[in-house]
């Protein structure tokens, strides 16, 4: 077995630059966007070439829709670890245990330069990056380890990638009790001039808003995929959280969908997101699928 090191780079560096377009073969390259990249990027290199490649980004309960009641009294944050391999991955001859192992532990070891002395409770890997490596490696290697044979054991067991559902008939069925939540909200609201929009932003796109005066601090997109349609990029403004606007929104942003479409609305959620489950709950959404999408790394 060769040795390997572990590099820390910016994800402007030039070196990154130039093996997302050359050498990465399998990754999330969304998160090397410049939304995060404040974050590292760690590559293992064995023989001075590129194997390994690996990131992750921090996030907390507040980027969730989550009423007041349900958000915890101390701030946490959790990470996600995003991981791929390059062409070289075939060429080397490396312990693939050792090396995610260390990959692993060398993230964890960072995330106090990042985290803002906030603890950070819960460390996740997409199961299948690891599954993919796993299987490009095997091909070349006879390596023949399972996800469990890796030392998974002494991880956390893998999380559920769950998907929600809100059908037309059920919305309706419940238009009473949605206008009853929207009516608290606006009698308990200390908020003043709060305005609600709603209209096509793309082709196929929907997005809601809420504004105070010219400044949107709130808003909601829908997005109409085959026979589906799926809710994302749901926002509050930080400074106007915990005011129901997120409720508020989500109910303008669905009747007014479904007055134009009968497009059953899709919503992925992880299976431990407890809060934003309780949210989507109280707002009629079924949970239709889990699938085993995350490992946990303790």
């Amino acid at each position: 077995m060769n040795s390997f090191t572990i590099k820390k780079f910016k994800r402007n560096d030039e070196y990154i630059k130039n093996m997302l377009k050359n050498e990465i073969v399998y990754s999330d390259l969304a998160v090397f966007s410049e939304e995060y990249a404040d974050f590292p990027v760690y590559v293992l290199h064995s023989e001075g070439e590129p194997i390994l490649v690996a990131t992750f980004v921090l996030y907390d309960y507040n980027q969730m829709i989550i009423p007041e009641e349900y958000l915890p009294e101390t701030l946490t944050l959790e990470s996600e670890v995003y991981l791929g391999y390059t062409r070289k991955l075939e060429s080397c001859n490396i312990d693939m245990e050792k090396a995610l192992d260390d990959i692993f532990s060398t993230i964890k070891e960072s995330f106090g330069e990042f985290a803002d002395g906030h603890p950070v409770t819960k460390t996740l890997c997409k199961k299948n990056d690891i599954e993919v490596l796993l299987e490009a490696y095997n091909e070349s290697h006879n390596y023949f380890v399972t996800v469990t044979g890796l030392g998974m054991e002494k991880y956390e067991a893998s999380l559920a990638e769950c998907l929600l559902s809100l059908d037309k008939k059920t919305f309706e069925e419940n238009l009473e009790y949605y206008h009853s939540l929207q009516a608290e909200i606006a009698k308990a609201s200390k908020l003043d001039d709060t305005e609600l929009a709603y209209g096509m932003v793309y082709e196929n796109e929907y997005q809601s808003d809420i504004y105070i005066g010219d400044r949107a601090i709130a808003s909601a997109n829908i997005t109409l995929v085959g026979n589906a349609a799926f809710l994302s990029a749901v926002y509050v403004d930080e400074e106007f959280r915990h005011h129901g606007l997120a409720t508020d929104l989500l109910i303008f942003t669905i009747e007014e969908f479904f007055s134009e479409y009968d497009n059953t609305i899709l919503l992925n959620l992880r299976s431990d997101n407890v809060h934003a489950f309780e949210l989507y709950k109280k707002l009629k959404f079924k949970n239709i699928v889990e699938k085993n999408e995350f490992f946990v790394l303790v």
